[in-house]
């Protein structure tokens, strides 16, 4: 090993005298912060709203693919530059030992490169609540890629004579790794686990098995150098590097049968959840999963079958003998494509690269669960963010033996008149959309009235202004009892008929809300991106913007794909919202689940809703319209209002539950569009089944929120980002030319 870091430290000296060496590095970590602090991608963190470092974890396997092909080309290039080249082959050194001092002499520069962007997640980490299981998740592969990139680049650039010819020969050959069809070999898929905060066993084998083997390859190019081109060492060098790959296949094929998985998230949630495993304990009969999955997929469908596949097992594992899972490929065999058409599974379009032309093909990609005489059909898997979600809210409606019991909780016009909840008239979308999932009760909410929600499984509530003690208080014991509500709670009655809008007075319904954490803002407001109406004033009557009408899109943030009811939605109206804050109690989550785009603004009183009048901006934010609040609850009731039992009192949640809160009453009013409709489902369904669930809907994009920045701390974040790393690494080179100036100085005197 001696002469392993003999020359393992030559190399990294002649990198730190190189002038060439240090611009490499300055390019990797000022252009390495730009995707999250100064794109206008989604990446960028002040757009999306989240403090999520994953899309970055994502880019970097293309930033090392560029990278590290800069930092090889010399290891060998510049030996056949100066000519040393001959006499390096001549000097008493092992093959080996050649090869892995010139690899760490490359790799621990990367890996200080690497080491260098750790301001980045701390700069993340004051923007809000980062997650660091991904960071560390992420970094701890980004070493192992580094480690794989290197070898390979040292082994592409071991063919030529130049540094120019080395870097071109090394970035051809990592792309060819990193866009490979073919997941077992390729570079970046096997990368997305550990970007995610999960260290699989199969990726770090898989790595470090890569590592290995370039590095043999290069030992076996060092000692042909030293050979010779002579025909009679072929037939051994074929056989050393047969073996070596065999052994290597051998080790993976070991590693995908014997893995063990470490999920880092603070929520762990690539794990199999609680609520699943209770689901799974409900089982009397085995559950089968029916997987119709083509053998044969298109690159882009390989890592969602991977994780599909690996959750799967997870709940194979955990089932035993209560989960049968099956894989078929029905192919041409028109048996089993009968099968699974009877099973409600069909082929699916997908596009396909094949020689740089796109085709259309046909695959199948999806799954039936089959539970005594029942069966819940995935027809498509196109996304896993929810995967674990869908399959067990699946379950869960296998296993109930009654349709649920969905309470409709409201008055029949708003505060002071207005607009009216008619479930005859303009909400009967609602009862057509939730009455074919949901046995629907309304309670209309009157004075003095008895509210009994003993029955109900969810509750969708309205109105709360209108709530007398009495019925607040039996809404907060609905609660704690563990079971799911929706409020709809806006700031601002709204009468579209005469176009006038009034804040609402402060009242009871305020101070419950806050107890439980949020606080709906007397505004409203209004955004660039919005939905058209139709203005009858003009004829013929056309179809003009409407801010008050926000338009919530998932792109920048706008509807959080973690969360199942808003997960499937492409759009969704917000009519007439107000702003929401957050103040959630201690042991109690707070996500906002739906918000403004940020060409947002805010309207105070005296407020106008005419499109004619409508007042424009004078600055653009961001704004949370809706928010999930989950934990054990604490009642808003210390003791009960007379006329309550207080034997039934519950004080605190049982179970952990999920409150949520939109601030618009609107919604119900407005469900004569298709996408609030399609909401009402998911929510309805989410809320009679949630309390089973809870927990699950914290997936891959779960929500860390940015907190709120003026735009000049913005852009101090920014240029921090960039100029912190490059400081770091002139402060070093400068240490460096001061210590070798010293050193001469000192060897000229003495």
């Amino acid at each position: 090993m001696t002469a392993v870091w003999r020359i393992a430290r030559k190399e990294l000296a002649h990198t730190f005298n190189s002038t060439l060496a240090y611009l490499i590095a300055l390019v990797f970590v000022i252009a390495l912060p730009v995707p999250i602090f100064w794109s206008a991608s989604a990446a960028n963190i002040f757009l999306s709203g989240q403090t999520d470092l994953r899309p970055l974890f994502g880019l970097l396997p293309i930033f090392l693919m560029v990278f590290t092909p800069a930092l090889a080309m010399r290891a060998w290039g510049e030996e056949y530059h100066l000519g040393a080249i001959e006499t390096l082959m001549t000097l008493p050194i092992k093959d080996g030992s050649l090869t892995l001092g010139k690899f760490l002499g490359v790799f621990i520069l990367a890996g200080a490169c690497l080491l260098a962007t750790a301001p980045i997640p701390i700069l993340v980490s004051k923007l809000g609540d980062l997650d660091w299981g991904p960071v560390i998740g992420g970094y701890c592969g980004a070493l192992l890629l580094a480690a794989a990139c290197c070898s390979a680049a040292l082994t592409a650039s071991a063919f030529a004579r130049n540094q120019s010819t080395a870097f071109v020969l090394s970035l051809l050959t990592l792309a060819a790794l990193m866009f490979v069809d073919i997941l077992a070999i390729n570079f970046h898929a096997r990368f997305t686990n550990l970007a995610r905060g999960v260290i699989d066993t199969r990726d770090v084998v898989f790595y470090l098995s890569a590592t290995a083997l370039f590095l043999f390859l290069n030992a076996m190019i060092v000692k042909g150098r030293r050979l010779g081109r002579s025909a009679k060492y072929a037939p051994a060098r074929i056989l050393e590097f047969t073996i070596a790959t065999a052994l290597v296949i051998t080790v993976h094929f070991l590693s995908a049968r014997h893995f063990a998985r470490f999920d880092l998230t603070d929520d762990r949630l690539f794990t199999l959840n609680r609520a699943s495993h209770e689901l799974i304990d409900q089982l009397e009969e085995p559950l089968h999963f029916k997987m119709f999955f083509s053998e044969e997929l298109p690159d882009r469908f390989r890592p969602v079958f991977e994780f599909i596949k690996s959750l799967v097992a997870e709940y194979e594992a955990y089932g035993g003998d209560m989960i049968r899972v099956s894989y078929t490929d029905p192919g041409a065999r028109l048996e089993l494509v009968d099968e699974a058409h009877k099973l409600g599974v069909f082929e699916t379009k997908a596009n396909v690269l094949d020689k740089d032309r796109m085709e259309l093909a046909y695959i199948w990609f999806g799954l039936t669960l089959l539970y005594r005489d029942g069966k819940e059909v995935f027809p498509s898997v196109a996304s896993v963010e929810n995967f674990e979600y869908d399959v067990s809210s699946a379950i869960a409606r296998l296993l109930r033996d009654r349709t649920p019991r969905l309470a409709l909780v409201g008055p029949d016009y708003a505060e002071d008149g207005g607009v009216v909840f008619d479930l005859k008239r303009n909400m009967k979308p609602v009862l057509d959309e939730l009455g074919s999932m949901c046995e629907v009760t309304h309670y209309k909410i009157e004075p003095e009235a008895d509210l009994d929600l003993t029955n109900a499984d969810a509750v969708i509530a309205w109105g709360l202004p209108r709530f007398s003690e009495n019925q607040l208080y039996a809404l907060d014991q609905f609660i704690m009892s563990g079971r799911s509500a929706t409020l709809l709670a806006g700031g601002v009655r709204v009468d579209p008929i005469r176009l006038e809008a009034k804040p609402l007075p402060d009242s009871r319904a305020d101070q419950f809300l806050a107890h439980f954490g949020a606080r709906v803002n007397r505004d409203l407001i209004a955004d660039w991106t919005n939905t058209k109406i139709k203005y009858t004033d003009v004829k013929p009557p056309t179809l003009k913007d409407y801010p008050l009408f926000p338009a919530l899109t998932p792109k920048g943030g706008g509807l959080d794909r973690s969360f199942p009811p808003t997960a499937a939605l492409n759009s969704l109206i917000a009519p007439w919202p107000s702003s929401l804050e957050l103040a959630p109690p201690p042991g109690v989550a707070a996500k906002v689940i739906a918000r403004s785009s940020n060409q947002a603004w805010r309207q105070s009183p005296p407020f106008e809703i005419d499109p004619e009048l409508l007042p424009g901006p004078r600055s653009f934010e961001q704004y949370p319209l809706a928010a999930t609040l989950t934990g054990r609850f604490i009642t808003f009731f210390p003791t009960p209002p007379p006329g309550a039992d207080p034997q039934r009192h519950l004080s605190a949640c049982a179970a952990e539950t999920t409150l949520q809160v939109w601030t618009s009453e609107h919604y119900l009013t407005q469900a004569h569009n298709p996408p609030i409709r399609a909401w009402l489902a998911a929510t309805a369904e989410y809320a009679s089944l949630g309390h089973q669930l809870a927990g699950i809907d914290r997936r891959e994009n779960a929500f860390r929120p940015v907190r709120n920045l003026t735009s000049g701390q913005k852009a101090t974040y920014r240029w921090l980002s960039v100029i912190i790393a490059p400081a770091l690494i002139l402060i070093f080179a400068i240490a460096r030319y001061g210590r070798r100036r010293y050193r001469k100085v000192g060897d000229l005197l003495g």
